[in-house]
């Protein structure tokens, strides 16, 4: 009986731990693991300035459901993400950034179901701070026509770009000096057609 008044215990203060409230929205944010969406653009502009970085990919398959207006408690916010991997920082070439968004932009990758996101495809990536241009009916691995970040510059061109992502341990195809393996990518595209679009 000591045990289970103890697990009761703990079950209350758990329950007055995730009813306190973290913020507040004024309009919801959805989640769409394949199109760009609410949850994933706060998130990425979050991640962006929080790691000083010039742009930021967030893999939507981290995230389990979306978020309404108005009052967010932590237990809300838990659920629609509960990832423990964590934020971190590197620097990459240009053109490594396109090959990750043409790995997104591959069906193959972004259904994949994999086990360390318990259930949820690995989706496209959700960015901030670059635009891109790409054709969805190209074919694959060629479907990026143009990333820019929000400087103006070329993605291809720039020698070494400084990105906030999430760590999850997956592999680079083309490793560089400063290229920490943990932070390679799942997909990401914004959902028009081969035009360019705003990213924040």
């Amino acid at each position: 009986m000591a045990r289970l008044a103890a697990v009761a215990a703990a079950e209350r203060e758990v329950d007055a731990i995730v009813a306190q409230p973290v913020g507040v929205l004024k309009a919801p944010l959805e989640l769409d693991h394949f199109h760009e969406c609410g949850i994933g653009n706060l998130t990425a502009d979050a991640l962006r300035e929080r790691m000083g970085a010039d742009v930021a990919l967030v893999c939507s398959g981290q995230f389990h459901q979306g978020l309404p207006a108005g009052t967010i408690t932590l237990g809300q916010l838990d659920r629609a993400c509960f990832t423990t991997a964590n934020p971190c920082a590197t620097e990459v070439r240009g053109a490594q950034i396109v090959a990750a968004l043409e790995r997104g932009l591959d069906p193959a990758v972004s259904q994949f179901k994999h086990h360390g996101f318990r259930g949820t495809p690995m989706g496209i990536l959700q960015i901030s701070g670059m635009v891109v241009e790409y054709d969805p009916d190209a074919q694959v691995g060629q479907r990026v026509q143009g990333v820019v970040l929000r400087e103006g510059k070329g993605g291809r061109t720039i020698r070494w770009i400084r990105i906030g992502c999430i760590g999850w341990p997956t592999p680079t195809p083309r490793p560089s000096r400063r290229w920490a393996t943990w932070c390679w990518t799942r997909g990401r595209r914004r959902n028009t057609r081969c035009q360019r679009l705003s990213a924040r």
